[in-house]
């Protein structure tokens, strides 16, 4: 229970359970147990670094002592159940699985039922479009640190530790201690952060931070590599908050008014012309970063184009 990554042993342990069945179908003693982790190593654990342990923690499976361990095997044998699962649970850690969806099955069926909390439940990540979205409102040069920012925090919750202090970006994630499980893990995690589907094999085709930030943007489409279609909308979001926060104005003079008011209708005439016609051929405009003040420039300038005598 809870030995992610032993795919080895799984066809042993069937052939184990099915020879106990087999047994106790013709009256013969047998049981199997199915084990959680024990602190004392063996040749199963004691390759574990503290990311497994990290992550064994944050499973819901604790350690169990060699003589409480023993203590469960005598109780399992004196049970005279075919199959028990003999382990230890950290029920503050079930608790905020299962807040976050993530129970296993055997823990989440009829009957199971955890302990009140004796401690504050921490608050599950916030929904996945909202990392989109706040990304997506920012200008295309912040957009990078903000995801980066979004993965380190991913990167050191899988290994343990508290801060993402000691995540240095531009280091391979491998140096920092992640193997074949930690790295499902963390892709598992930035498909529940960033909504996305991500590869298995994305702590290995994008080694560093940095490199996995700069896929996921280019996931969503926000990586700036062109005016598209969302950033055409940013651009137009910005633009209506700043004519509409300068019509709130008391300070606004008419004439100011009035130029603007003809240089919203002349692009839109312009637009309308396009639509029809096609698109004529001019200078690319990053409309991602651009300030308001260049926004207003771009307009006097689509106006100047379509009558120079304005």
């Amino acid at each position: 229970m809870g030995s992610a990554g032993q795919a080895g042993y799984t066809a042993a342990n069937t052939a184990l359970d099915a020879l106990v069945q087999r047994r106790r179908a013709a009256g013969l003693p047998g049981v199997s147990l199915a084990w959680g982790l024990w602190a004392e190593a063996s040749g199963m654990t004691a390759a574990l670094d503290g990311a497994d342990h990290a992550r064994y923690r944050r499973s819901g499976i604790a350690a169990l002592a060699t003589r409480d361990a023993l203590a469960l095997f005598d109780a399992a044998i004196a049970d005279g159940r075919e199959l028990l699962v003999p382990l230890r649970l950290d029920p503050v850690a079930l608790r905020d699985r299962a807040t976050a969806g993530t129970l296993p099955p055997l823990l989440s069926g009829p009957g199971v039922r955890l302990p009140a909390a004796r401690r504050p439940v921490r608050v599950a990540p916030a929904p996945a479009a909202n990392l989109r979205d706040t990304v997506a409102a920012l200008p295309v040069a912040e957009r990078h640190d903000a995801v980066l920012e979004a993965v380190r925090a991913q990167v050191a919750e899988v290994l343990g530790h508290s801060g993402t202090d000691r995540i240095d970006p531009e280091r391979a994630l491998s140096d920092l201690g992640f193997g074949s499980l930690t790295s499902i893990e963390l892709r598992n995690r930035l498909n529940t952060v960033t909504g996305l589907r991500l590869s298995a094999t994305l702590a290995f085709d994008h080694p560093t931070s940095t490199a996995v930030a700069a896929h996921l943007l280019t996931q969503y489409g926000l990586d700036g590599s062109g005016d598209g279609p969302d950033d055409v909308l940013d651009g137009i979001d910005r633009l209506e908050a700043a004519v509409l926060g300068l019509a709130g104005d008391p300070t606004r003079d008419s004439a100011t008014t009035d130029r603007i008011d003809t240089r919203l209708r002349a692009l839109m005439a312009r637009w309308g012309g396009a639509l029809r016609t096609g698109p004529e051929p001019e200078a690319e405009h990053d409309f991602g970063t651009a300030t308001d003040s260049e926004l207003f420039d771009f307009l006097d300038q689509e106006l100047e184009a379509q009558d120079p005598d304005q």
